[in-house]
């Protein structure tokens, strides 16, 4: 991932900036403090309450403290999606089935947005 294409340093995919033309650029929007990412956590800290456990018995059941637990539901610190398929292989919740309900959930929400940041105008066509 950080390597060069033809001189040019490639971003990691989640901080790349990808030329619209135009001098646009479209990045994702920051999801932190979303309706989505709240939806997501509630789902998070449910699915652990549901199982009867406290932050420290999950903790304990990932090999982590129980301060990632409280901060990944606070939403203090996100999770990837290896992480997620951990977390919810230690609550003994199917993975899939957790992901399809999440998506059913945040449907009436929306989609988070793209932003187009526009710039200065280029003068090579885009290619």
């Amino acid at each position: 991932m950080g390597e060069s294409i033809a001189g040019e340093k490639m971003r990691l995919p989640n901080t790349a900036r990808h030329e619209l033309g135009s001098g646009a650029e479209i990045t994702m929007a920051k999801t932190l403090h979303t309706r989505h990412n709240e939806i997501f956590l509630e789902k998070l800290q449910l699915a652990r309450l549901g199982k009867r456990l406290r932050q420290a018995d999950l903790a304990d059941r990932l090999g982590r403290d129980q301060a990632l637990v409280s901060k990944v539901e606070s939403g203090e610190r996100r999770l990837d999606v290896i992480e997620l398929r951990d977390w919810l292989l230690a609550l003994e919740i199917d993975f899939i089935k957790f992901l399809s309900e999440l998506h059913a959930e945040l449907g009436p929400h929306g989609m988070s947005q793209l932003r187009v940041l526009r710039g200065k105008t280029s003068d090579s066509p885009p290619s």
